[in-house]
């Protein structure tokens, strides 16, 4: 099949499967609480759907809610323009225009693989989530469709790494993963994740984290990866997206450059130009970042009990419906009787 009738009988397909969401009316059109949250999907406007965590305990009709998790455009599947993370995310192109295996951790409504799957027709994509609902939710609502090139599995990403053969190795590794009303895990944040994330990553490979800024321990968290790659970067407009690589980028003009190249090949909706003109090496964010160095703050698997401690409360949301002698939600993978359960 020719690229250009892929694109068109794909837009034409994802166009659809979501077209039964036109007519539906402004407000919440699905909530469910599943095993591990309780999820609103809301329509926002005539055209733009989002998913939100929002918190299971709460019977408050307006209850405190997570970012967006998902966001779409009915009039425009591939648009990214609703969520300024994944066109950042997006970004991961400039260094590997034609990436031939890529891993996502955080499904979601499955936003990026479906993005990537439209527009590299021979792009392998394989996706996890822990939570089996979100995969029923990103077909439904998202358009989102498992295929013999993209693959979607319930498992813990940092899990599904580690079972992968030595021999795997992706271009780019996505860590979109958020619980509750936004933590991030730190088993997902750890020196040793990353580590195992680099023996899986092929020479040009990246590593792409979504942040909140909020996060307690998000200093911390750049450190561990400034620790981890040799290069860092940082997106810093209305999002925090950070990159971690062992390759550098060709700076400045060059980088725009490669951007505007992409843009024009492949008619992005949204601009991939305006993200790259943002993106900044960690050296040139110390405004942002304050003054904070030293390998005593690295996040690692030995001390991640204690960090999770200090952080995560007993009854944050994440713990909603948490069994006994289940992982503990935390990402400590203890048990949650001894760990969170305890108090």
């Amino acid at each position: 099949m020719q690229k250009s009738g892929w694109f068109d009988q794909n837009r034409i397909s994802v166009s659809k499967r979501l077209h039964w969401l036109q007519d539906k009316p402004i407000g919440t059109i699905y909530e469910k609480w599943s095993d591990l949250h309780r999820i609103k999907i809301v329509k926002e406007s005539s055209s733009i759907v989002r998913m939100y965590f929002v918190d299971p305990h709460s019977l408050h009709p307006n209850p405190a809610s997570s970012g967006a998790m998902s966001a779409i455009d009915l009039n425009d599947p591939f648009d990214l323009s609703p969520t300024p993370y994944n066109q950042a995310m997006m970004l991961s192109l400039l260094w590997n225009a034609n990436p031939e295996r890529v891993y996502m951790i955080g499904l979601a409504g499955g936003r990026i693989p479906l993005v990537l799957h439209h527009y590299f027709p021979e792009l392998t994509i394989e996706s996890t989530d822990i939570d089996a609902e979100t995969l029923v939710l990103a077909r439904r609502f998202f358009g989102f469709e498992p295929d013999h090139r993209q693959s979607a599995v319930i498992m813990d990403g940092r899990d599904y790494l580690e079972s992968r053969a030595e021999n795997v190795c992706y271009d780019f590794i996505f860590v979109d993963a958020f619980r509750g009303t936004g933590f991030s895990p730190l088993h997902l944040a750890s020196a040793d994740f990353y580590q195992r994330c680099k023996k899986h990553l092929n020479a040009q490979g990246v590593v792409l984290f979504n942040m909140i800024e909020s996060d307690p321990l998000f200093l911390r968290k750049i450190n561990t990866i400034q620790n981890a790659f040799r290069h860092v970067y940082l997106l810093l407009e209305r999002t925090i997206v950070v990159f971690g690589t062992d390759i550098p980028l060709d700076w400045a003009e060059e980088t725009v450059s490669k951007a505007t190249a992409l843009q024009e090949k492949y008619q992005f909706p949204f601009s991939l130009v305006s993200r790259a003109k943002t993106l900044k090496p960690l050296s040139e964010c110390g405004k942002f970042l304050g003054n904070f160095v030293g390998n005593d703050a690295t996040i690692t698997d030995k001390n991640l009990e204690s960090a999770l401690r200090e952080t995560v409360s007993a009854n944050d949301p994440i713990f909603y419906n948490a069994e006994r002698n289940g992982p503990c939600p935390c990402g400590s993978r203890k048990k949650y009787k001894k760990c969170h359960g305890r108090l």
